[in-house]
Order: C-alpha cells, then structure tokens, then sequence
C-alpha cells in the first residue's frame, strides 16, 4: 500500500440557545459516515464528541489539583442529553484494503465538538459574544453573553 485510505465523515449540528438564560439544547447531531454496519460505533463516537464539546473537563484548583478525581465529579453525557443522531451512509470502498475497509468511529468522536463550537459561535455573533474554551458550558456561554452585553453599554 502506498498510502492510507483517506477517512471520512460530515459533521452538522443544530442547536438552540435561549440567550436570557445561556441555556444551549443540541438538538440534532447528524454525521454523515462512510460505510454501513457500524451504526453503534458511529453513535458512540457522537456521544464521545458532544460530551467533548459540551460537558468533559478536568478543572484545577490554585495549588494545581484536580477537582474532578473521580467520576463523579466529572460530567459526562448522559443518554437524557443526547439528541437524535442522524446517520447517512455513502460507501465508497478503498482499493488500499484486503475488503475495501476504512475506519468506523473516528468520524463520530472527532467532528462534533467542531461541529457545535461553529453553530454556537454563530448563534452568539449577533450579539457580539464569543466563546473559545471548551467545553462549552451554560456558566460559560452566561459569562460571554454578559461581557457582550457590558461592552455594548460601554461603547
């Protein structure tokens, strides 16, 4: 084989954010992936994207501790916060591999926290608020939409 078979995947998210309350409900998370019989790994990688993008990090205190030790301190997606995950297959095998085989899951993992950070930075452009960290949490999309707010009183 002279190179790997390029992976392939097409993320689109929609989400809904009330603004008065930086509450964010993801409401359909569609990845289009290239192959069939992998729905549940497709899935999984969805989930593993949003939990990504929206609720897993490991804060740390001032002296350098974790304040997530264990998991139950450390948010993770449920199946009460997954959306309808919608799945489009288009096959197109690869002539690099023994039976046409190309990955499964990455698709779904990888493109999502992309995928909601861009409909989120969108949805918050009219107002001039931004939000650059992950994951995207309602204390952070709050604290945005309020500095959106105050520059607009100052200028």
């Amino acid at each position: 084989m002279d190179r790997a078979p390029p992976g392939e995947g097409l993320p689109a998210s929609q989400n809904d954010i009330d603004i008065s309350r930086a509450d964010l409900e993801t409401a359909t998370d569609a990845t289009g992936h290239f192959g069939r019989g992998v729905e549940g790994q497709i899935r999984g990688g969805v989930v593993q994207g949003i939990g990504t993008a929206l609720y897993e990090e490991i804060p740390y205190d001032d002296a350098g501790q974790p304040l997530a030790g264990t998991l139950a301190d450390y948010l993770l997606p449920g199946a009460v916060e997954m959306p309808a995950i919608k799945i489009g297959h288009l096959h197109t095998p690869t002539p690099h591999t023994e039976y046409g085989m190309k990955g499964m899951g990455e698709g779904g993992a990888v493109a999502p926290p992309g995928a909601i950070a861009n409909a989120i930075r969108d949805a918050l452009a009219g107002i001039g608020a931004e939000v650059n960290e992950t994951p995207i949490t309602p204390r952070r999309v709050f604290t945005a939409i309020k500095a959106a707010r105050n520059a607009a009183v100052s200028s």
